[in-house]
This record gives C-alpha cells, sequence and structure tokens, in this order.
C-alpha cells in the first residue's frame, strides 16, 4: 500500500495533505500556516509535493501543481520573503511540460487525514479529469464512494469474512479501501464499460502486490492481507439466477454514486433482488442528492420491488475527505419478508 511521509511541522503537513488532496487553491490559507517561512522550509515543502518521487512517477493534475505553486510564489513575495531557487525550478519544469497528450492523470486518497507524524496511507488511482468520458461516469472517483468506504471504516466489523459484491465500481476507490485496511473474505467490483473495466484493473494492480502477467482486463485476481479481490464485468440488464450463481455465495452488496438516472432503476434493482433471493443478506447504497426527486423515485421503485429502505446514519469524516456540499444519503436495502 502507498503512504507519504510527514515532516516534524504541522503547518508543513496540513499544506502537503492539501496539495495531495487537491483541495482547491483558493482555500488553502498559506497566510495562517505561515506567518513567517525560511529557505530550509520551502524546499521541504516543495520535495513533499511537487518534487516528491510518488508525484514524479504518478503525477496528479499538472494544471493543479502549476496553480499550487504559483499561489505559494504569489504568497511567498507577498511577504517580501526570499524565494528559494528549488521553488522556482519545480515552477519552470512544470510549465515546461508538454501538453498531456492524455485525459488521465493520477489521484491520492489518503487515510487517517488527522495524523501530523509518520506516515500516512493512501490509495492511488487513475482516473479521468473530465465529469463525462466516453459516454461514462465511472472514470471519476464520486463523493459517495468516498463515504462508504468511511463508513466501513467507522464499523469494519460489518465487513469481517465477508463476501462483497460492488455494483458500478467505477476506477474502485471503495472497494481497495476495504479490501487494503478492512478485512472481508473477499471483494468482487464490477463494472460494464470496457474503459472502465481496464482502469479499474490498472487501479487494482496498482494498490496490490499483483504482478501485470497475473491478470487480465477482465478478471482480476489479488490478495491484499487476507481480502481476495476480483474484477467482473458485470450488465445488471442481463442479471438472472443462473448469472447470479457465478458469483457464488454473496453476503453483501455495495454501491455508491449509481443512482443519478431513473431509466437504469429497474436493471438496478433487478439485480439487487437477484442476489437478495439467492442468499445475499443486504445490500449498502450510498447517494448524492444531486436531485431529490430523482432519489425520491428511486426509493419509490425499491418499494414497488418488495425491498425494505433502513436509512442509516452517515459518518463524519474520519480517515477520509470528501466535499461535504452536496448530502449524501447511506441506506440498507434487504427483502421486505424477511
Amino acid at each position: 500500500m502507498f503512504s507519504i511521509e510527514l515532516t516534524e511541522s504541522s503547518s508543513c503537513n496540513t499544506l502537503i495533505r492539501n496539495f495531495f488532496s487537491q483541495i482547491s487553491v483558493k482555500t488553502i490559507s498559506f497566510e495562517k500556516l505561515f506567518p513567517s517561512i525560511f529557505e530550509y522550509v520551502q524546499e521541504e515543502i516543495v520535495n513533499k509535493t511537487v518534487n516528491c518521487t510518488l508525484i514524479l512517477k504518478y503525477p496528479i493534475n499538472i494544471s493543479y501543481q502549476k496553480q499550487f505553486l504559483k499561489a505559494f510564489i504569489e504568497y511567498l513575495e507577498k511577504q517580501n520573503s526570499t524565494v528559494a531557487d528549488c521553488v522556482f525550478d519545480a515552477f519552470g519544469r512544470l510549465v515546461a511540460l508538454p501538453y498531456p497528450s492524455s485525459n488521465f492523470c493520477y489521484t491520492y486518497h489518503l487515510i487517517a487525514k488527522n495524523e501530523n507524524s509518520g506516515c500516512i496511507p493512501l490509495i492511488l488511482l487513475k482516473e479521468n479529469i473530465n465529469i463525462i468520458s466516453e459516454g461514462t461516469t465511472g472514470l471519476k472517483v464520486w463523493q459517495a464512494s468516498q463515504m462508504l468506504a468511511e463508513w466501513v471504516l467507522q464499523n469494519p466489523t460489518y465487513v469481517e469474512n465477508r463476501k462483497i459484491l460492488e455494483l458500478g465500481s467505477g476506477i474502485g476507490l471503495t472497494g481497495l479501501i476495504v479490501s487494503n485496511l478492512a478485512k472481508p473474505s473477499k471483494y468482487i467490483l464490477t463494472d460494464c464499460h470496457p474503459t472502465v473495466l481496464s482502469v479499474l484493473s490498472d487501479n487494482v494492480k496498482l494498490n496490490t502486490n499483483m504482478k501485470p502477467e497475473d491478470c487480465d482486463v477482465i478478471n482480476v485476481y489479488s490478495l491484499v492481507n487476507p481480502t481476495s479481490i476480483e474484477v467482473k464485468e458485470l450488465f445488471w440488464e442481463k442479471t438472472n439466477t443462473d448469472s447470479c450463481k457465478t458469483y457464488g455465495a454473496v453476503d453483501l452488496i455495495f454501491a455508491a454514486d449509481v443512482v443519478y438516472d431513473s431509466d437504469i432503476f429497474q436493471p438496478l434493482l433487478n439485480t439487487v433482488k437477484i442476489f437478495l433471493l439467492n442468499g445475499t443478506k443486504e445490500a449498502i447504497f450510498a447517494c448524492t442528492e444531486r436531485n431529490t426527486e430523482t432519489l425520491k423515485c428511486f426509493w419509490n421503485a425499491c418499494d414497488l420491488q418488495g425491498l425494505k429502505i433502513e436509512f442509516l446514519q452517515p459518518p463524519e469524516p474520519q480517515h477520509l475527505y470528501w466535499q461535504s456540499d452536496i448530502p449524501i444519503v447511506l441506506a440498507k436495502i434487504k427483502l421486505s419478508d424477511e
């Protein structure tokens, strides 16, 4: 599992976490963090952010890196501080980079974000910078997947020694966090879009002890701690009892940010119900409330399918960070007759 090393300075560590989490540069208060700043501190900041070995190998959005350093330089000049050569050198290197030929970059998802010393573990993901790409929203991380992962980290015994099937896994954040830091017996990540599956497989390889030759695009097997991870293609429209049985006994279903289009409610809930009828205990859905009516229609569709909804208390961020400007609903879905 990847990690970043912190410094002895809590102010530096706050800035490092902000950088890796790609917090909006406009919200970073350099003045509060560093009322005064020496050149050796500037060097430490540069070496722990844009010049970090991990960032050089797996770069976050170059545009963000340039914005970050530009804001840092502007703060230093405003303070009449001498800007260290390493800061200008790093900025010059970024400016000189050619325009990216791909829309993909890497995002870092820090865990235990309030740590102020030692190392912070993280999940590293290949992600598309566009909200919608190739006709799918599955190439980006969404807030609900972070909240669902946070809920599991705060309730680890819920998944211990259980086999989990995730619907619409996207690029894999929830599954990789749960697999690395909780102890399910097996975690199956599923999606239907070929590019999403390819990126999902890349991210599983990146964050596990797996060798590339041990897997292919659709079927990925790995062992993380005691957890087996598998990536599979799953079309909700094609799910039936026979296809359900090919997954073996599944204890739990997870789904994050898959409730956004009423046209998919029928196949989605049909898939959930088939697994519930074949021994799965329950499903946990994390739903971003972008449109109240859409979400209301989904709960009504659950009722029409004979499914019972139990709303859960959304967790406060303890291990992960996500933007909380849009409400996220967490719900447990079971068969009504249970």
